[in-house]
């Protein structure tokens, strides 16, 4: 964050100054007592396990300039008298308000992506095309909620001429609130899937939730969206503005044609800014060639030049925990554990199976969470995919993937080559025993599973 007066953020957040010169300057905003900086104003967030009002003192010892507070402490200002305090009704909301006060300082290109799936490698993707041109704020790792879209746009600086935000949700309006903050020109939708059907109950609910994100565009209101989705083609039937499609089929804008796929990744086909190109990448799969072509699709829209999109593809790098892949004592492991939907885990499977193996295939399956009243019949249909497949074992963690365990069976999948645990912990331990050189491993499940202590704990074990 670029410097600005206390009185400034003062009037960004809502609240009143109790203590402090309104003309000092603040270097930023700081919501972790752990890594706060001198200069910065400590903004104390409650949530249902934690006060971060207990944690100001800790703040203001590692140089916090002073705090956003909704309930003052005796003991501040008091034993502070050179810091600042400012008192909100609610601190998420007064974050959310100064983000958004700080954006309107800047005239950037500003885009958002969502969809089901996919969102954070998007997003990635398409910081990393743009970065081969301009300077280009990318969204942290998956912050696409309130507090995350907030922290991100307090990292823009003037150097910036683009940014690119992840917006997520779990109920209706949240979208609709997070593009009001972030103020996109260009919305980016990869898909509509089944991921948090739990909390909004239907697939036509997710559908509308996510065309929130085109209430809020600004400027010329421009789209890109997956061509091949019919849910997405009908959120953008009646667009704000201009769309851009992106997909397989021949009505895409930006069209992908003879793809190969391969260990080493997928080439295609592809005409791009005038040009007809071979594209490569190493990324892995179907899903992910969607991503890619959502980034270049952005790209060649902001100028960025075929050569430096086709570059960009090739050395194109997905996050963390998906679909990452590393050899340890001779196993591969394939770590995708970031998190996992009935959609996700289709096409993680689909991916894996697309690339080269020689040995046995073994599947370590988590839980699917947030599918609500649709759990039972997800875990049992999963289960099936995975019983009528060629893999070579298959281990179920959790107490909803032990649906999954008895379909696979039901459907004629070995049950001497099916296992069923309740736990992370558990899980380690028995592929640990199970796996043999040349094997590889998929592990897949959603964040509450740790799934990826799975991974650490095979990794440790290799390297004793």
């Amino acid at each position: 964050m670029e410097s600005q007066k206390l009185q400034i953020i003062t009037e960004w957040s809502g609240g009143k100054l109790r203590h402090g010169d309104p003309v000092a300057m603040v270097s930023g905003i700081s919501t972790d007592s752990r890594s706060v900086r001198a200069g910065e104003l400590f903004l104390a967030l409650t949530g249902d396990r934690y006060d971060g009002h207990g944690f100001i003192e800790a703040a203001l010892e590692r140089g916090a300039s002073g705090a956003v507070v909704s309930s003052p402490l005796k003991a501040f200002p008091g034993r502070w008298p050179d810091r600042c305090l400012i008192v909100v009704e609610d601190t998420l909301t007064a974050l959310a308000k100064i983000a958004r006060g700080y954006r309107d300082l800047f005239e950037i290109e500003a885009i958002a992506v969502t969809g089901s799936n996919g969102k954070t490698t998007t997003k990635d993707l398409i910081g990393q095309v743009l970065s081969t041109e301009m300077e280009t704020l990318v969204a942290p790792a998956s912050y696409n909620n309130l507090i995350g879209l907030s922290l991100t746009i307090l990292l823009l600086e003037r150097r910036h001429r683009a940014a690119v935000f992840e917006l997520g949700m779990n109920h209706p309006g949240e979208i609709l609130e997070l593009a009001g903050i972030c103020q996109p020109r260009i919305a980016v939708i990869t898909n509509i899937g089944s991921a948090h059907i739990g909390n909004l109950g239907s697939i036509e609910a997710i559908s509308a939730a996510k065309s929130e994100i085109l209430d809020k565009l600004e400027g010329e209101k421009i789209t890109f969206f997956n061509v091949d989705d019919h849910r997405v083609r009908e959120i953008v039937e009646s667009p704000p503005g201009p769309v851009v499609g992106f997909g397989f089929s021949p009505k895409a804008d930006l069209r992908a044609s003879n793809p190969r796929y391969g260990a080493d990744g997928v080439s295609f086909d592809l005409r791009i800014a005038g040009k007809e190109m071979r594209i490569s990448s190493p990324l892995p799969g179907r899903h992910n060639l969607y991503n890619l072509l959502a980034a270049l699709a952005v790209g060649e829209y902001l100028g960025i030049s075929p050569e430096r999109l086709a570059e960009s593809a090739r050395s194109s790098v997905l996050p963390s925990q998906r679909m990452e892949i590393e050899v340890v004592g001779g196993v591969e492991l394939i770590d995708d554990a970031y998190n996992a939907n009935p959609v996700s885990m289709r096409a993680a499977l689909s991916a894996w199976q697309r690339m080269g193996c020689r040995g046995r295939r073994i599947m370590v399956s988590g839980d699917m969470n947030e599918l609500g009243v649709f759990s039972v019949k997800e875990h049992q249909e999963w289960g099936k995919i995975l019983g009528k497949s060629k893999l070579d074992l298959l281990v179920f963690v959790g107490p909803r993937s032990k649906g999954s365990s008895r379909a696979a069976v039901e459907v004629g999948f070995s049950e001497r080559r099916v296992f069923s645990v309740d736990d992370s912990p558990t899980a380690a331990e028995l592929v640990s025993g199970l796996i043999e050189a040349g094997d590889s491993v998929l592990i897949k499940g959603s964040n509450s599973m740790k799934m990826g202590e799975i991974v650490a704990c095979l990794k440790a074990e290799a390297n004793k």
